[in-house]
């Protein structure tokens, strides 16, 4: 394994057009729900609460997201920004969309709860599978 320090990547995923997450699905269901919960309980305020909880855990597919793999670490930019250093990550889990950065060395049942996911395009997963071998690989060992 070369020596040399990788370069910064720094990549951008908007999940609502990379992933071909149906939109339209999810608002229309959405609004089924707020429909729901205004008929059953009666009241507006209640069905638009209804609303914005069913699409407050969705917001980052609606917005882009910009990821960065550095010297330090990882750096997740855009409505929730999240860094995790390359001495927290023990363990990672290379899946078919992207990769499971995991801060513990065991296995245990709920751990894709507890790590970072990043959401890797086909085209850039060797790159990042690269700095994820150099950072991870190195300081573990």
């Amino acid at each position: 394994m070369s020596t040399a320090k990788p370069e910064t990547l720094i990549y951008t995923v908007w999940m609502l057009f990379d992933r071909k997450v149906p939109a339209v699905f999810l608002l229309f269901t959405a609004i089924i729900v707020s429909i729901f919960v205004w008929f059953k309980a009666g009241s507006v305020l209640l069905a638009l609460a209804a609303f914005a909880l069913f699409l407050l855990p969705l917001l980052p597919m609606f917005f882009p997201v910009q990821y960065e793999l550095n010297a330090d670490g990882v750096l997740i930019g855009g409505i929730i920004r999240r860094r995790m250093n390359w001495h927290e990550i023990y363990r990672y889990d290379v899946r078919q969309n992207g990769v499971l950065l995991l801060p513990q060395r065991e296995h245990f049942i709920l751990e894709a709860f507890n790590g970072i996911f990043l959401p890797v395009p086909e085209e850039l997963m060797p790159e990042v599978i690269y700095r994820l071998r150099f950072f991870v690989d190195n300081l573990s060992e």
